[in-house]
């Protein structure tokens, strides 16, 4: 159980440089993106993964919590969360974030991503709450492995929650057609 939460871990970091590498790479060709968004898509995928995997151990780790050890709620950097917010929007808004994209496909009045503008904002919005949000999830994590703490526990079990049924649910679909070589010239 406690592997679990170490491999969660290490899921919230990649997850973090994925989101950063959105920011930071050049799209020349269509094959930048396309590979760009895999890249996010996998990243995002296990972090997924180990939320699930989590969510079947919490019983256990549950079970040698302790209310001995009190850990205050961890608050969001709001600024942090803005500025990346504003950072991806501007880089997914401009042509040069998806070069070469065809955002139309079979599923697009199921998902609502019918437009370059769709993607932008969905990608946009939840990228960024999820990216934050993995800040304060590593942050409990690491104080209970730390310290057993159940406040601790509580946090992480919200945060994990808040963050996969909130965002990670939303950016799924997304990223699954923007990495379809399918929707790409």
């Amino acid at each position: 159980m406690y592997t679990q939460l170490e491999r969660l871990l290490q899921s919230l970091v990649a997850f973090r440089e994925a989101v950063d590498r959105c920011l930071s790479q050049s799209l020349v060709i269509p094959s930048d993106g396309q590979a760009l968004m895999l890249e996010t898509l996998i990243a995002t995928t296990t972090l997924y993964l180990d939320y699930l995997l989590s969510v079947k151990v919490m019983p256990q780790l549950e079970s040698i919590a302790t209310k001995r050890a009190r850990f205050d709620m961890v608050p969001t950097d709001l600024e942090r969360e803005r500025k990346l917010r504003n950072e991806l929007g501007a880089k997914f808004a401009s042509a040069e974030g998806w070069p070469g994209f065809q955002p139309q496909n079979a599923f697009s009045d199921l998902t609502g991503l019918h437009t370059l503008q769709d993607y932008s904002n969905t990608l946009g919005l939840h990228l960024s709450e999820a990216y934050e949000e993995s800040f304060r999830i590593e942050i409990c994590a690491k104080e209970f492995l730390r310290s057993r703490s159940s406040s601790a526990l509580a946090q992480l079990s919200v945060g994990l929650n808040h963050m996969v049924q909130h965002h990670i649910i939303f950016v799924l679909q997304a990223l699954e057609f923007a990495a379809s070589s399918g929707d790409w010239e």
